[in-house]
């Protein structure tokens, strides 16, 4: 993760003022990507409608609430951040 990223707050990314500019998709793979370029600086607070934005907000929102963030690979299960397979669960 860019460390420029860590600056970047729920609300920018909710009101696409986050500075991303993303391009590729919503893929776990095109956002870890651009994720790790990092945010422009200049647009932080520009409005620049990015649907990514709220993608990384749902990967987010697991994490915040204390539980594993899954991810899923070429839509054939799911892996925790260490690569694991991870089952979830249906309640």
């Amino acid at each position: 993760m860019h460390k420029s990223v860590k600056e970047v707050t729920c609300k920018q990314l909710l009101t696409h003022k986050s500075g991303f500019q993303f391009g590729g998709g919503l893929t776990y793979a095109s956002l870890k990507e651009n994720i790790a370029k990092g945010i422009d600086t200049n647009l932080i607070n520009d409005y620049q409608y990015e649907g990514e934005n709220f993608a990384v907000m749902r990967r987010l929102i697991p994490g915040l609430a204390g539980n594993i963030i899954p991810q899923t690979v070429n839509g054939g299960g799911n892996f925790d951040s260490a690569g694991k397979f991870v089952k979830i669960e249906k309640s």
